[in-house]
């Protein structure tokens, strides 16, 4: 799209482009997602969702997440929840890799379906081909998703029940 047709998503998108600090893959994901909706609040969804990810990321570890993926370090996100498909399943994201032979023919899912909570494997711990060139060298690139376990809730007459060794 033409930026000074669209000054807004011009915007949008610069300041999404400084939140993803340079990451050449996350652009290419994201950039998927955006041409295919060009809504400004999508966009800015899209915006907030990479802010709180980052924000998240920088108070829990000190770093953010792209540092951790060029360390080859798990990243923690919410997935599925990103743009609000699923709410509340996360999961960590490590082993960032080039496909090997074959490996990106396989029925892998993308990383845009999975973003969007379309296409999300039932496993716990799956695949997902994360970008694929279109042009020369025509590499892809593969990382591995793991859902994580929602953290348990003990309610306060619960655990006061459990301390005592009775039931409720």
């Amino acid at each position: 799209m033409d930026p000074d047709e669209h000054p807004r998503l011009a915007s949008l998108g610069m300041q999404l482009a400084t939140e993803l600090k340079g990451s050449f893959l996350a652009a290419n994901i994201l950039g998927e997602m955006l041409r295919s909706n060009p809504n400004p609040q999508f966009w800015h969804a899209i915006l907030a969702s990479v802010r709180a990810l980052v924000q998240e990321h920088l108070f829990s570890f000190g770093v953010h997440p792209e540092d951790l993926l060029e360390r080859n370090t798990p990243v923690d996100f919410p997935s599925v929840a990103f743009v609000g498909a699923h709410q509340g399943q996360r999961c960590l994201v490590y082993d960032l890799r080039e496909a090997g032979p074959g490996q990106d023919e396989l029925p892998l899912p993308s990383s845009q379906e999975v973003l969007m909570g379309g296409k999300v494997p039932v496993e716990d711990k799956f695949d997902v081909l994360v970008w694929k060139s279109r042009i020369l060298p025509y590499r892809s690139y593969i990382a591995t998703f793991e859902k994580q376990k929602p953290p348990c809730m003990v309610g306060k007459r619960n655990r006061l029940l459990a301390l005592r060794g009775t039931s409720a």
